[in-house]
């Protein structure tokens, strides 16, 4: 079975597929799935540092836990781009 024919059966499914954009056009080139890409893409911006911070605190805090002291600004750092130095 095609991944486009599961997509498309009757059953709940939902795939999540993430590209970078330079690799964008990559799955274009097979019909079926490409079908799919145009009906159903959704870009995703990048997060403002306040909502980074909530799609890091909000899951654990409804499962009931906690970070240690300092953790969630460190994976905040971890993922935020530096800036670019001018030269």
């Amino acid at each position: 079975m095609l991944l486009a024919d599961l997509v498309e059966s009757v059953l709940p499914i939902y795939i999540v597929v993430t590209l970078r954009a330079d690799f964008y056009d990559r799955p274009l080139e097979f019909p079926e799935f490409a079908r799919l890409m145009v009906q159903n893409t959704v870009p995703v911006l990048s997060l403002t540092v306040p909502e980074l911070e909530q799609a890091i605190l909000a899951p654990a805090i409804n499962a009931g836990l906690a970070f240690e002291d300092g953790l969630v600004p460190q994976i905040i750092a971890d993922v935020t781009p530096s800036p670019v130095p001018c030269l």
